[in-house]
Parts: C-alpha cells; sequence; structure tokens
C-alpha cells in the first residue's frame, strides 16, 4: 500500500513494560524473523522499540516500525506530538503512522492535514488509523487527500473487526477491499469482551490445533493471515515469540477457515436473528431459529 510493504506477520508491546522487558522482547522477535513492529504513545515504549532496532543486527531499511497517535486531546497539535515520537525511536521516519481512536470530526481533520503534511516531508512512509468503524472511515476519506491504507482494529472469532459488526450488512474485511484498504487485526487470542471464553480455549478451535498439531494461537493467527489480515501477537517470553512466528509451515482447509468464521454467529446471534447476517451459517443457526 503507497508503495510500503508491510509484512503480514508483526510484533506487538501492547502492555509490554518499558524496564527492559520491551527491549529485550523486540530483540528476541527480530531475531526470530519479525520484521514489523507495532508500537504506540499509549504504550509508553516507542524509546525500547527504538533501541532495540538500534542495537539489532537487522538494518532498519528491513524494519517496519508502526505507532499510533493515542491522546485525542493531542490531535490538534499531532505534528508536535508525532516529532516527540520520532526522537523517542531514535528513528527519521515511520513506515506507518495511525490516529489510535476518532475523535471529533473536527480534531480528526485537523491531526489528518499536519499529518498528509508530515507524509509528504517523507516522515511517514504510509497512513492508518485504528478502532474506526465504516462511518468514521467515510467521513475521513471525505476530508482526506491522502487515504488511509491499513486499519488496526480488534479481530477474532467472537468479534470479527469492530464493536458493531454484528449488525452491520457487509463484512468490515469486504468493505475495506473495495476500498483498497488492509486490516491487521489485534487481540486475536486476547479473551472477547462480553465475558465470552478465551478464543484459545474455544473446544472448536482446539480440536482444529489438535488436528493439525498446532497451538490455537497458531491456528488463530494463521485463520486471520488466511481471511487476508496483517497478525501482531506479542509475548514477553521467548518461545511464544518463535512459536507466534511459525504460521508459515502451514495452511487451513477451506472447511476449517469456513468452521472459524461461522462462530461469529453462535455469540453474535439473538434468539430471534441470525448476527452477523453476512457471515455463512455453517453451524445452522437459522434452523434453530426457526423451530
Amino acid at each position: 500500500a503507497n508503495g510500503v510493504e508491510l509484512p503480514v506477520l508483526g510484533f506487538g508491546v501492547w502492555q509490554l513494560p518499558p524496564d527492559g522487558t520491551t527491549y529485550q522482547s523486540v530483540l528476541w522477535a527480530l531475531e526470530a524473523g519479525y520484521r514489523h513492529i507495532d508500537t504506540a504513545q499509549a504504550y509508553g515504549n516507542e524509546h525500547e522499540v527504538g533501541r532495540a532496532v538500534r542495537d539489532s543486527p537487522v538494518p532498519r531499511e528491513e524494519i517496519r516500525i508502526v505507532t499510533k497517535l493515542s491522546n485525542t486531546g493531542e490531535y490538534t497539535s499531532a505534528r508536535q506530538r508525532f516529532m516527540q515520537q520520532l526522537a523517542a525511536l531514535g528513528t527519521d521516519y515511520v513506515d506507518v503512522y495511525m490516529l489510535h481512536s476518532p475523535g471529533s470530526t473536527e480534531d480528526n481533520e485537523a491531526a489528518w492535514r499536519q499529518l498528509e503534511q508530515l507524509y509528504d516531508e517523507g516522515r511517514i512512509r504510509a497512513l492508518g488509523v485504528s478502532n474506526f468503524g465504516v462511518e468514521q472511515l467515510e467521513e475521513l476519506f471525505a476530508f482526506a487527500r491522502v487515504r488511509p491504507v491499513y486499519l488496526q482494529n480488534k479481530y477474532s472469532i467472537y468479534h470479527p473487526g469492530h464493536y458493531n459488526e454484528a449488525g452491520n450488512s457487509e463484512s468490515l474485511m469486504e468493505w475495506l477491499n473495495q476500498h483498497r484498504m488492509v486490516m491487521t487485526g489485534y487481540s486475536i487470542i486476547h479473551p472477547a469482551h462480553a465475558g465470552f471464553m478465551s478464543p484459545m480455549d474455544d473446544p472448536h478451535v482446539r480440536a482444529i490445533a489438535e488436528r493439525h498439531g498446532r497451538t490455537p494461537s497458531q491456528v488463530l493467527h494463521r485463520w486471520l493471515l488466511q481471511l487476508g489480515a496483517v497478525v501482531i501477537p506479542r509475548s514477553r517470553r521467548k518461545e511464544r515469540i518463535v512459536e507466534n512466528s511459525r504460521l508459515f509451515d502451514f495452511a487451513l482447509p477451506d472447511s476449517d477457515v469456513r468452521l472459524l468464521n461461522g462462530l461469529a454467529t453462535l455469540v453474535k446471534s439473538t434468539g430471534t436473528t441470525r448476527s452477523p447476517r453476512w457471515c455463512e451459517d455453517v453451524y445452522g443457526v437459522d434452523a434453530w431459529l426457526e423451530e
């Protein structure tokens, strides 16, 4: 997108503390073959990400750094905050810069104008947003001279792309494909909100993992890769970092992908309506509702 190739496997550093843990984890990730590091203003660890990138033997030009402007109260002074983040990272440019969440329309536009200028200057190579829905993206498209090419949202078997996906008539992934944007899914294995079990413990996921001789984490990340998204697993444990990198020596058959896709209908449907309607009814929810 925009000539910037973002590796589909990234390493996320959300909730990794800036006490040397982030630094060591990023070094391990680069050693394991990751070439895409995802951080944010709100994570408070950009300086450790930057130090690890500088200390790694991997050349900077082979690494894609993604970071975000998190504080909506600073959207009107986005350029100033970006320059502070650039200094913390210790680099001349970032590969992708995102608004971490939608602010007001006026603040979003004020921020975007400044990000477009930084893009023109070569300090940002591609633009993106996080935690936006279709309505908010369309609003941004109305004033953007340089459109975002990446969207980073929570994406799991229970929460496929946005908090209101169950009510949408069209899949967010399909919409993004039509508008030449790429999804980055975060918290793929994190327990979904609203009290659902962890995707790692879902019996359907565990059965598929057992069939393939893989871990539930590998199955879930591979599933989203096969849907066409970027994944950014994170861990502070070296063995888990390596485990999550082993996603390219196996593939899920279409039948397993469909089973995983359909799990959203088991948790989003009500007593009268199958949701999301755009999701294939692989578990026969409509038949239950007709009884």
